[in-house]
């Protein structure tokens, strides 16, 4: 991995602040996907703040300037959209996420709108249903023995329960091809990201069906949006954005999350018995997975267009800035033993993995109760869970979502 430290660029394009140091790191090169550690501790101790040089844009590694950056949006705005390209431009890989991407007046109205069918009530009403689900598929596993986490439990669960929860009938395979494409389009236009857009071309029609209003089935929370469109709460046509963002955001950070807690407690013994003898702390093991190995690696913003103070700095306007969750999540500033993975440590909740501020993840209590569910069901109805892999896990290559490729376990009822 060349990772170098260049004050003085040349006659590249640099900050206007020189102050700022100038790091010649590829965050998406494939080395540092594989292995993003490296890069992470490399960006927080370069400084509050730094410039990308290969995409010139600002980025944030450290947990109290990224959680400044996600709050404050007099100087950090979601309107070039949230990707490291600027969706304002024609050479934009996606179209605008109609609930994040807009202008800060217009999101707090919006979110205030959902939320009442997002609400913690209604999502409540779900937990029996999850926790009934849940159950079946870890007594699946347990009869199994060894099993492959990922494909046999975790993604199975998750592809069950929540389309049902959202009210939208599609092919679950076809699912996860799109969150491939999601997550690698918030990144560059590289390889990854045209891989990914091939794989999923011939099921683009179907899929954009899927979330049509004579689509959704009653009573969920996709025909709720489209009533409250009806009804005049939303703006005429919005309906249909607003279901697919909240179904493209309930996958693969869920999945990705629940699949790292597995992982952590089938190989450290401690961890598990903490939240054995403990299984109401269920949810301590889901966020501190999220916090140990971050799903959503990198979210961006962009400054205001007069340009404003950070970290002791002064940022061009109008600039993106990357802010690297998995590097916040794992900062020894905000952490200790920030590599290690316990469930028990306090303020476990704090980590910046759904975001924060006003722009936090809106589908997080969905996400929460489902982890709870599985979690709790595993720690419950299991003995021991082992790791029984030959070597380390591996994970796969998408620029800005780190999840696994398999988790082989074995369950000891």
């Amino acid at each position: 991995m060349n990772m170098a430290v260049n004050q003085a660029p040349g006659n590249e394009e640099r900050p206007g602040d020189p102050r700022i140091p100038v790091l010649d790191i590829d965050p998406y090169a494939l080395d540092v996907i594989d292995n993003p550690y490296p890069f992470d501790e490399f960006l927080r101790e370069a400084g509050p703040v730094a410039w990308l040089q290969k995409y010139g844009c600002y980025a944030v590694g450290r947990f109290s300037e990224a959680q400044e950056a996600f709050s404050d949006d007099s100087r950090f705005l979601c309107t070039a959209g949230v990707g490291l390209t600027d969706i304002r431009k024609p050479e934009s890989l996606r179209d605008k996420n109609p609930l994040m991407e807009v202008e800060p007046e217009v999101h707090r109205r919006v979110r205030s709108s959902i939320m009442k069918i997002l609400s913690p009530a209604a999502m409540r009403s779900y937990r029996g249903r999850f926790e009934e689900k849940a159950n079946a598929y870890v007594d699946k596993v347990i009869a199994q023995g060894v099993f492959d986490g990922v494909h046999e439990l975790v993604e199975p669960f998750i592809l069950d329960v929540f389309p049902e929860t959202v009210g939208i009938k599609i092919n679950p395979e076809t699912v996860l091809l799109f969150g491939d494409l999601n997550f690698n389009a918030n990144g560059p236009m590289n390889d990854l990201y045209r891989g990914a857009l091939e794989r999923v071309s011939p099921y683009l029609p179907d899929f954009e069906r899927s979330f049509r209003k004579e689509n959704m089935q009653p009573g969920g929370m996709g025909a709720q949006l489209y009533e409250a469109e009806d009804a005049g709460i939303f703006e005429p046509g919005t309906a249909l954005g607003f279901v697919r963002v909240l179904f493209r955001g309930g996958f693969d950070t869920t999945i990705a999350g629940i699949n790292g807690a597995l992982m952590s407690l089938s190989q450290d013994e401690t961890a598990w018995n903490y939240i054995k003898q403990n299984p109401d702390k269920a949810l301590n093991a889901f966020d501190e997975a999220l916090r140990h190995v971050s799903p959503f690696r990198v979210s961006h913003r962009i400054t205001v267009p007069d340009g404003c103070d950070f970290g002791g700095y002064r940022l061009d306007g109008d600039r993106k800035v990357a802010i690297f969750m998995e590097a916040a999540n794992r900062d020894p500033r905000k952490w200790p033993q920030a590599d290690r993975f316990d469930p028990s440590r306090a303020a476990v909740n704090e980590h910046l993995a759904f975001g924060h501020g006003a722009h936090k993840c809106i589908g997080l209590l969905v996400a929460r109760y489902e982890a709870e569910a599985l979690i709790r069901a595993v720690v419950t109805r299991m003995d021991r869970l082992e790791f029984v892999g030959s070597g380390p896990v591996e994970y796969r290559r998408i620029n800005t979502l780190r999840t696994l490729t398999a988790l082989p376990l074995r369950a000891v009822a």
